[in-house]
């Protein structure tokens, strides 16, 4: 069903991920986690089974002009290191100039555009889906070329949640 699509691991799965193997993780559990849970139980999913998954999910994707991360890269040692709080799960510090076009999100931006940092060469592309902003991706060419930006409002049921 998903074969053309891969998931990227993000500080909610790391945190749901320390909730399931520690039995406790209020931050998460008081961002959505109880619902979660319940989202779970109500549909008969097993949730081992999606822990597993969680934690097979990859820091990252893309090629030789293109990096895709949750929080992006910063001049941080060890950015792939996921407790590292500047690293691509919880960083909100400057981004880097790796020499690739960085696509992250992470850092809601509360606009209905992502924003192109022209010094780091990188998207924010967390338009703030959550805050009632929409969901925003980007398409671009293998080399990083933008095509077309994609931008979907929120359904203002899922605010309600």
């Amino acid at each position: 069903m998903y074969e053309n699509t891969i998931f990227l691991k993000g500080n909610h799965e790391a945190e749901m991920i320390t909730y399931m193997l520690s039995g406790h993780n209020k931050y998460w559990t008081d961002q959505g986690g109880y619902q979660t849970l319940e989202n779970f139980k109500s549909n008969q999913s097993d949730l081992n089974k999606a822990v597993g998954w969680l934690q097979d999910m990859p820091l990252t994707f893309g090629n030789k002009s293109i990096m895709v991360t949750h929080a992006g890269i910063s001049a941080t040692e060890a950015p792939f290191e996921e407790s590292n709080f500047d690293g691509v799960l919880w960083n909100r510090l400057p981004l880097k100039n790796i020499d690739k076009i960085q696509i992250h999100g992470h850092t809601p931006l509360k606009a209905r555009k992502p924003e192109f940092n022209e010094d780091s060469q990188s998207w924010n592309i967390d338009t703030g889906a959550a805050y009632g902003y929409g969901l925003t991706a980007l398409r671009l060419s293998a080399s990083g070329k933008l095509i077309e930006i994609v931008h979907i409002e929120t359904d203002q049921r899922d605010l309600q949640l």
